[in-house]
C-alpha cells in the first residue's frame, strides 16, 4: 500500500535532507555480526523497505518494494570523522529513483571500530535513528548469523505518518484557517508549478558544489561534563536552557531562534518524523548574571513546552497546502502566496539562525552484553532556513556537539568555540 507523502513533503526535495548517527563501539563484533544484526534492523521497519516514487500530478509517495533487497552496508578499514563523512555525504546525492534512503559505513581504526548511518530525513526524526541504533545493538547481541532464519523480525513496524486529520484533535486552529488555506492553494494551483526528481538533482548538484557549507564538532567528556551538569541542576537550569543562554550572551540579541520538540505519541512507535519546534526572541541581560539570564530563557521555554502537541499546528496546516508550495523555498521561488504559507507554517521567509536539536541524555542503552555503544553523535545538516543547525547527545559522561552551517551574518565558528569557551569557564 502506498502512502502519500504530505507533511513529510518538506524534507522531500531538500538537498540537505539527511541526517548522521556514528557510534563507537565496544566489544569488538565480527562483520558477519554486524551485518546479520543491520539487516534483521532494517527488515523489522516497512519505511527502510520503501522508494520514493512520484505521479504524473506532482504527488509523491511511500512505496513499499515488492521485493527485498539487502541493506547498503560497506566495511572500510581506515579512519573517518565527523567532517569526512559529512563532506562525503554533502557531495553525494540520494537519488530516489534508484537509491535506498538509508546506508551503512563500518570502518575499524585504531581507536575501535564505528558503525556510522546515513539516512533521508524522509526515513524519520532523531529519535526515530536512535531506535534503529538500538535494534542493531539488540539484534548484535544475539549474535546472529547472515542469511540465516534468525534474521527476520517478528513482525514488521508499518509506515505510519501524521496526517492533519489526526493532529486536528490535539490542536485549535485559527478560526479563518480554511478561507486562508484556500486562498494559499487557490493562488498556487493558477501558477501550475510541478516540480520532478529531475529539478531536484540539478538543485543537488548546486548544493554539493557549495563551499560556503562547514561543521564543527566537540565533545565535554568525564569531569567536565559532570561539572557542567551539577552547575546546570544547582541552578534550577536545564543544559539545554544553559547552551541557549551562551548563544543568546555571545550574539547578545537573536530573532528565532529555534529548538527541535518532540510531539511523538504512543501511537507512533516506529520510524517516522514526529517533531516540531518552538522559536523565540532572546536578548541577553548584560547587568544580570549567566545564571540569572539561563533562568528566564528556562521559563520561557517551559512555557512554550506546556502544551507540546499543541506545537503540531503548523504541521496540520502543511499537511492541507498544496504540495508544490513545499517544495517551492526549496528552489529559491519567492511570492506572495510562499510568504504567506511561511507565515503559517513557521518563521517566515528569513529561517532560523539558529536551530537547535538537543537529545539529551541518549534514551537508549550504552550497554548490550558483551558489545556497548562508547562514543555516539549526531549530525543534523542544515535544511532549507536553518542556517546554523547545533545537535547535542549525550552517552557515558559525554556530550557531543555537533554544528553544521551554512553562511549567514553570524560567524558560526566563532559562535560554536564560544560556546566551548563558556563551558570550561562556568565550570
Amino acid at each position: 500500500m502506498k502512502h502519500k507523502i504530505q507533511i513529510d513533503r518538506v524534507y522531500l526535495f531538500d538537498p540537505a535532507a539527511w541526517g548522521i548517527v556514528r557510534a563507537k563501539i565496544g566489544g569488538m563484533p565480527s562483520d558477519s555480526v554486524i551485518q546479520a544484526a543491520i539487516t534483521k534492523a532494517v527488515k523489522k521497519y516497512e519505511m527502510l523497505n520503501c522508494s520514493i516514487t512520484q505521479d504524473e500530478s506532482g504527488e509523491c509517495y511511500y512505496s513499499p518494494n515488492k521485493q527485498w533487497s539487502a541493506p547498503d552496508i560497506t566495511f572500510v578499514s581506515q579512519k573517518l570523522t565527523e567532517e569526512t563523512i559529512f563532506h562525503e555525504q554533502k557531495s553525494r546525492l540520494f537519488n530516489f529513483q534508484h537509491d535506498k534512503l538509508i546506508r551503512f559505513v563500518v570502518n575499524t581504526e585504531p581507536s575501535g571500530l564505528y558503525l556510522t548511518i546515513i539516512q533521508h530525513h524522509l526515513t524519520g526524526d532523531g529519535e526515530s535513528i536512535l531506535l534503529l541504533l538500538q535494534d542493531i545493538m539488540k539484534f548484535m547481541q544475539e549474535d546472529l548469523k547472515p542469511d540465516s532464519e534468525d534474521t527476520e523480525p517478528e513482525q514488521q513496524v508499518p509506515i505510519k505518518l501524521y496526517t492533519s486529520e489526526y493532529l486536528k484533535q490535539f490542536i485549535t486552529p485559527a478560526p479563518d484557517y480554511n478561507k486562508i488555506l484556500k486562498e494559499i492553494n487557490d493562488e498556487w494551483s493558477s501558477l501550475h508549478s510541478i516540480y520532478r526528481f529531475e529539478d531536484y538533482h540539478i538543485l543537488c548538484q548546486k548544493h554539493a558544489a557549495n563551499k560556503e557549507i562547514g561543521i564543527k564538532t566537540a565533545k565535554i567528556t568525564d569531569y567536565a561534563y559532570t561539572a557542567f551538569c551539577r552547575k546546570c541542576k544547582a541552578n534550577n537550569v536545564t543544559v539545554n536552557s544553559a547552551l541557549t543562554t551562551m548563544i543568546v550572551k555571545h550574539l547578545r540579541t537573536i530573532e528565532n531562534l529555534a529548538m527541535a520538540v518532540s510531539i511523538r505519541t504512543k501511537d507512533f512507535p516506529g520510524m517516522g518524523n514526529y517533531v516540531s519546534a518552538i522559536s523565540g526572541n532572546y536578548t541577553y541581560n548584560q547587568n544580570d548574571s549567566f545564571w540569572n539570564n539561563a533562568r528566564q530563557i528556562s521559563k520561557t521555554v517551559s512555557k512554550k513546552l506546556e502544551n507540546r502537541m499543541a506545537l503540531s499546528l503548523p504541521l496540520f496546516y502543511k499537511g492541507l497546502c498544496h504540495t508544490g508550495i513545499q517544495d517551492a523555498p526549496k528552489f529559491g521561488v519567492t511570492n506572495d502566496c510562499i510568504r504567506k504559507f511561511s507565515e503559517l507554517t513557521g518563521p517566515g521567509t528569513g529561517g532560523y539562525p539558529v536551530f537547535i536539536s538537543n537529545l539529551g541524555n541518549s534514551r537508549i542503552a550504552a550497554d548490550y552484553g558483551k558489545y556497548s555503544i562508547q562514543e555516539l553523535s549526531v549530525i543534523s545538516p542544515p535544511l532549507t532556513g536553518l542556517f546554523g543547525n547545533i545537535c547535542i547527545i549525550s552517552i557515558r559522561n559525554c556530550m557531543t556537539l555537533n554544528m553544521v552551517y551554512q553562511k549567514n551574518e553570524i560567524d558560526y565558528p566563532e559562535l560554536f568555540d564560544s560556546i566551548i569557551r563558556q563551558i570550561n569557564q562556568l565550570i
